[in-house]
């Protein structure tokens, strides 16, 4: 009989619990160890007295890919996690109006045609154009390169104009909205990266598009609470994990 592989991941961040949750649930032995005293990696707790604290992001975008981990491990998000979707999403203050950012469209079209002359004429064109751009970009974002041959793809290749190299987030935002303080709300998204929207590439347009077109969310208990339920699951499948290490 062949003996089980042994699989030893040094790191228990987002990445390393995600390969611990996959390796394990294939029948392999998982050991992850992790210099912290707790799982989490940058999306760790910070515990001072009775108080916890998120180290890294403070909400979740994208939930369908952490359910679609769980579901691979034959889970389910909601099990192990309390989700709350934030209606609105955040408000955004400028020196002469709030604007309240909603990911129900029909919402997010009063709000504009409420508080900027041009109404929202070109929300429906954003969402159109960037909800493209996200179908032919994702597909690529989740190919296997670990190979030369990955980057010859039909896929890749079909994508590149996509990328829209040549424009930042606030010349692409001018497709489709006039006001400056418009296309600041569909563009303050680029500070996750550490750049301003009009040096950041037009290609993370797509951050905002996403929050509109599937929300944020809190997470009850903090975005630590997503690594302590996907170490409960590699244990439960026979995984081990080592803090302090």
């Amino acid at each position: 009989m062949e003996k089980t592989k042994h699989i030893v991941i040094v790191g228990a961040g987002p990445g390393g619990l995600c390969a611990g949750m996959l390796l394990s649930q294939r029948g392999f032995k998982v050991s992850l160890y992790d210099k912290n005293p707790e799982v989490g990696g940058r999306n760790r707790a910070i515990r001072l007295d009775d108080f916890v604290f998120d180290t890294g992001p403070t909400f979740l975008l994208m939930k369908n890919v952490l359910d679609e981990m769980f579901e691979l491990c034959g889970k389910k998000s909601e099990d192990y996690l309390e989700f709350v979707k934030l209606d609105p999403m955040y408000q955004l203050l400028f020196g002469d109006r709030a604007v309240n950012v909603y990911s129900d469209h029909d919402k997010m079209r009063a709000e504009l045609q409420n508080k900027f002359t041009e109404g929202s004429a070109g929300f429906d064109r954003y969402l159109e154009k960037e909800g493209k751009r996200f179908r032919k970009l994702y597909p690529c974002i989740k190919r296997d390169y670990t190979s030369l041959l990955s980057f010859l793809s039909w896929d890749l290749i079909r994508a590149l104009p996509h990328l829209a190299l040549n424009h930042s987030v606030f010349s692409n935002l001018g497709k489709y909205f006039r006001e400056e303080k418009m296309r600041l709300v569909f563009s303050f998204q680029s500070k996750y990266l550490g750049m301003s929207p009009w040096e950041c590439p037009a290609l993370f347009t797509m951050l905002s598009y996403l929050e509109h077109e599937y929300g944020i969310y809190h997470v009850q208990g903090g975005l630590n609470k997503i690594a302590e339920a996907m170490a409960k699951v590699i244990i439960y499948q026979g995984g081990e994990i080592h803090t302090s290490a």
